[in-house]
């Protein structure tokens, strides 16, 4: 459909009047309504009896979305630049998603970054999907050119060494993880400390950094989180404090130490021995 055909409005629901390359004769400092960076460069949508002025980009930007890594709400187009819950950067643009109820933020390139499988496959590149991470995860070569800058270090364990030496990552947010942590860590976990919840997930955390059980908060770090609510466990309670499904028990059956004090296995009478 042509650009000038479709309707779009300013703030009074007065048509805009799309102005392309061509067109643009700015002298003054006009700066685009959504993310307050000059038009003077782009293509842009005006509104002559507003003085509105809007990027044609900015513009046909979704006004919100749903997001697999922020389940809990959708995430609301905002003139606004923090750190990017993906990428750790700040953007150039004032223009993010966020979720103001969580203080979720990520940047629009990070939110509406294709995790296209199908693209992948017909690269032949070997990927996988985290759940700590929002975008495919491809798998590493050290020895290519466009890893020579850049510190590889897993996240995880926040070493640069590796046995294996084997890696998946984000090239653009610049987050990697060893094979050897992903296959150590399980993605979800339960706990009967959150009995109304299925389970918990992994998540890399920058904000709102605190341990439900023990109190640790430093960050960023992984947590293991519910998608519903604010519940969250560092990995070490996360890791020590699993449960599982038993079909022969109707309820949740947590992890203990072995030194808690327990009368017999019901199941078999040397398990806790």
């Amino acid at each position: 459909m042509d650009d000038q055909k479709i309707q779009h409005v300013c703030n009074q629901q007065h048509n805009l009047h799309l102005i392309k390359d061509s067109e643009i004769n700015i002298t003054d400092q006009i700066s685009c309504q959504l993310c307050k960076s000059s038009v003077k460069q782009s293509p842009y949508y005006v509104c002559d009896s507003c003085k509105y002025y809007i990027h044609k980009s900015c513009e046909e930007l979704p006004k919100q979305i749903d997001h697999s890594f922020h389940p809990r709400h959708p995430l609301i187009l905002t003139s606004r630049s923090v750190w990017c819950e993906s990428c750790f950067k700040t953007p150039q643009k004032r223009l993010m998603f966020c979720c103001k109820e969580c203080g979720f933020d990520m940047d629009i390139e990070c939110a509406l970054m294709s995790n296209s499988i199908t693209t992948c496959l017909n690269e032949g590149q070997h990927y996988i999907q985290h759940s700590s991470h929002p975008h495919l995860l491809l798998l590493v070569d050290t020895t290519d050119t466009i890893y020579k800058d850049v510190n590889v270090r897993c996240f995880a364990c926040q070493s640069t060494s590796d046995v294996s030496g084997v890696y998946y990552g984000c090239n653009r947010c610049k987050y990697f993880l060893h094979k050897h942590c992903i296959d150590q860590l399980p993605q979800k976990i339960q706990t009967s400390h959150q009995p109304n919840h299925n389970h918990l997930s992994l998540h890399m955390k920058r904000y709102n950094c605190k341990c439900n059980t023990c109190g640790y908060s430093t960050k960023p770090a992984l947590y293991f989180e519910c998608p519903q609510c604010d519940y969250q466990l560092c990995l070490e309670c996360g890791m020590t404090r699993r449960a599982i499904t038993y079909e022969d028990h109707p309820h949740i059956l947590s992890f203990l130490e072995k030194n808690i004090q327990c009368d017999r296995c019901n199941v078999y009478d040397t398990c806790l021995k």
